[in-house]
């Protein structure tokens, strides 16, 4: 058996009768991998190659007496992929690397803690938050799946829009910046029509965080996930990333445009969020904004996309990184959702509890009595609830009193489902009071209409 003949190996398709070939991949670790390698192979030998994320592989439509793995490989190998006619070992991070991953991954979470509790920033935002804050948000998607995804097409269209200088990429972030303003005003014109309720809002963004956890975890390589890539659909990805017509300076804009759809987890939760926002400008506001946010992150990978991005180290350590922040804020989008719907749960990011002393003779904690009920009063400001946990007995009726000291964001309405129907809608600097009648013991928790600042009302006998 000659030389060619041991490098290439030829499967028959049993459907078609059309013999193909398949080699295995080494290096692969995200969509745009995919992206890359098939147009580069199309684009060179000008055969129809299909990447398996799953299977770690590329099959090609036909054989080629060019193509063979040493063709292959001195074809990609300024990019770092290793192919091969034999399963090869999967990559395995050393300790080093490792800890670089984790270290600089809880870095960055702390670090967006610090700031969310410096500026009221929260990790989730709601309809109701600052602009900024969807700014923040859109900066800290730039560094995680947006710049996978969206830094992806940027790094596979690199070498065709380098023709054009800086033209081709100003053209794409024009076309994703003013896409985002006007389908975002379109989102928020819907939701406005419909009259979203909040429960609706809470499982729509539950569905949202666990779209979110399966991106997550297919950035880290959880080699279950890499079975079901999350894409465009191939013919629309085949016509936005074709070599002969990215050269148009107009198809760059509407490729920029087009990655309003990309499903990126932390732009899908801006749009649900846009969707619930019931104005066509607030929700046009809320995408520009975020979109704003995701600028010098992909400006840079636009700027660099020929070095940095394309070390293969580095795209692997970034991607899980990415994976890690990802799978975090969704866990966070989860927990205060939940909130929401009435089940208790953990506080991720939520400020110290802050216990109400109003009392100081009564050794059991419980609050004082007023005139046959007891008497709650709590502060209600931007940065949350003081006090935020309150201890009371089943069967005597509850006068809650809350002031608001300059609420912002969604930190102007309180609920608790299972103390009380409806929500406490706060009004600046006025004071406004709820009644209840606790019939049952347990711990319960209360929060803000979008479940992200919390605090605990214990039930006692």
């Amino acid at each position: 058996m000659g030389r060619g003949a041991e490098e290439i190996i030829i499967y028959n398709n049993m459907k078609n009768k059309n013999p193909n070939t398949t080699f295995f991949i080494s290096g692969l670790h995200c969509k745009s991998c995919k992206i890359i390698i098939e147009q580069k192979i199309r684009d060179t030998y000008r055969i129809h190659a299909s990447v398996s994320m799953g299977d770690n592989t590329v099959t090609l439509e036909k054989t080629d007496p060019r193509v063979n793995e040493h063709s292959l490989n001195a074809l990609f190998e300024a990019e770092g992929y290793t192919f091969s006619h034999s399963s090869l070992k999967k990559e395995k991070l050393d300790i080093f690397q490792l800890l670089f991953i984790v270290i600089t991954a809880a870095v960055l979470i702390n670090l967006f803690i610090f700031i969310g509790n410096a500026t009221s920033v929260s990790s989730t935002v709601s309809a109701t938050s600052p602009l900024f804050a969807y700014f923040i948000f859109g900066a800290l998607a730039s560094i995680s799946s947006c710049a996978a995804l969206v830094g992806g097409i940027i790094l596979s269209l690199s070498r065709q829009w380098s023709r054009g200088g800086a033209t081709s990429h100003i053209s794409f972030h024009a076309g994703r910046l003013i896409s985002f303003a006007i389908l975002g005003g379109v989102l928020g014109l819907i939701g406005g029509a419909i009259r979203l309720t909040p429960f609706f809002t809470a499982f729509l963004i539950i569905a949202v965080s666990i779209f979110m956890i399966g991106l997550g975890f297919q950035m880290i390589g959880i080699s279950a996930f890499q079975k079901f890539q999350i894409s465009l659909p191939t013919s629309v990805m085949k016509k936005a990333l074709g070599v002969r017509s990215s050269q148009n300076s107009l198809i760059p804009f509407f490729i920029g445009a087009f990655t309003f759809f990309l499903p990126c987890g932390f732009t899908l939760s801006t749009q649900s969020i846009a969707l619930i926002s019931g104005g066509a400008l607030k929700g046009s506001l809320i995408m520009f904004s975020f979109a704003l946010g995701t600028l010098p992150a992909l400006a840079f990978i636009s700027a660099s996309s020929n070095t940095l991005f394309q070390n293969p180290k580095f795209s692997i350590a970034f991607s899980k990184i990415a994976g890690i922040l990802v799978f975090f804020f969704a866990v966070t989008n989860i927990s205060s959702q939940l909130n929401v719907l009435g089940f208790s749960s953990p506080s991720i990011l939520g400020p110290s509890t802050n216990v109400v002393r109003q009392d100081t003779n009564n050794s059991s904690g419980l609050v004082p009595i007023v005139d046959g009920k007891q008497l709650l009063k709590m502060n209600a400001s931007s940065r949350g609830y003081d006090p935020n946990y309150f201890k009371i007995k089943t069967g005597v009726p509850v006068r809650w009193e809350v002031t608001d000291t300059g609420t912002s964001g969604c930190t102007n309405a309180i609920i608790s489902r299972s103390l009380f129907e409806g929500q406490i809608d706060l009004t600046p600097g006025k004071t406004t009071a709820k009644e209840f009648t606790p019939r049952q013991p347990g711990k319960y928790r209360f929060s803000c209409w979008m479940g992200m600042v919390t605090g605990t009302i214990e039930v006692v006998n």
